[in-house]
């Protein structure tokens, strides 16, 4: 895992008029450890696991079966203290064997399209936990 750069002083891509916003940069954000149920809708088919951690930008989760780089997936996540599921439509970065016997694979996922509820869900999750840092 390569580490985060200095904060910068631009702000995030505004929503575009339709409510979603334009693909964001995995780090911009701050992090948080999570342990949540996590659902990928990918290629006609749903693969389970757990996320590990997350931001606006992104989630590290382990999955039940592997998934292919490059592809785009429909990501929900139970957040805890969430009253609803956040959903956003994300790439998938990078996949590898790693994490336990029930969930083998890890995969790194970047948002493209977070709608604003659904950002704002992650926002407060992360807020109310401490932070994950990178050296």
């Amino acid at each position: 895992m390569t580490a985060p750069s200095s904060p910068r002083s631009t702000p995030p891509p505004a929503p575009s008029p339709g409510g979603a916003r334009p693909p964001i940069e995995p780090r911009f954000f701050a992090r948080a450890a999570v342990d949540a149920p996590l659902v990928l809708g990918l290629e006609g088919r749903s693969v389970t696991g757990r996320a590990v951690n997350l931001s606006e930008g992104g989630v590290h989760a382990l999955l039940v079966e592997a998934v292919p780089a490059g592809s785009l997936a429909l990501v929900e996540i139970d957040l805890p203290g969430e009253a609803a599921p956040t959903t956003g439509v994300a790439e998938i970065v990078w996949c590898r064997p790693e994490g336990t016997p029930d969930l083998p694979h890890a995969v790194g996922l970047a948002y493209v399209e977070l709608e604003d509820p659904d950002a704002e869900s992650i926002r407060r999750y992360v807020e109310r936990c401490e932070p994950l840092f990178w050296e």
